[in-house]
């Protein structure tokens, strides 16, 4: 629970949000929700449209649309397949291998070129799991994490 007494979800310990619903939509005074109906301007009662905000872009939890605030549980806002909406996950990377600051997880970014040989590997010479045919990383780490330039040959 946060410093105001919610889970995650925006349940108290009660079941109830803090509007006071519970998660089927029935009031603490056994009131049907109405923050699903909407009138013809596309707004419930509340003041929000059908994408959760209000007129001004602002949220119910008072965050900005296109803000990158985190709410009491220091989540962004993500999707459902785990991204914001600039195409990052939580921990910064996109799904095709980037970090926000530009640097690359190359076993990401190498899985993702499309064209593999009859071997299994791709034009910059490594596979699926972005291992290259002496089964190393593009950091030259094998995959339990053993660092090629201290490997000793014989």
């Amino acid at each position: 629970y946060d410093e105001n007494g919610f889970d995650r979800h925006g349940y108290d310990s009660s079941g109830y949000d803090k509007d006071g619903y519970d998660m089927t939509g029935i009031s603490i005074n056994g009131q049907f929700d109405t923050r699903n109906i909407y009138d013809n301007t596309g707004y419930n009662r509340q003041g929000y449209g059908r994408d959760g905000y209000d007129s001004s872009g602002f949220d119910r939890d008072g965050f900005y649309v296109d803000s990158y605030n985190l709410d009491g549980y220091n989540y962004q806002g993500y999707d459902r397949s785990g991204f914001d909406r600039y195409g990052f996950d939580e921990d910064g990377l996109s799904s095709t291998g980037y970090y926000q600051n530009g640097s690359t997880n190359m076993n990401i970014v190498t899985s993702h070129v499309d064209v593999y040989d009859s071997f299994g590997f791709n034009k910059y010479g490594y596979n699926k799991q972005g291992f290259d045919r002496d089964g190393y990383d593009a950091y030259g780490f094998d995959i339990n994490g053993l660092d090629k330039m201290k490997c000793n040959y014989y």
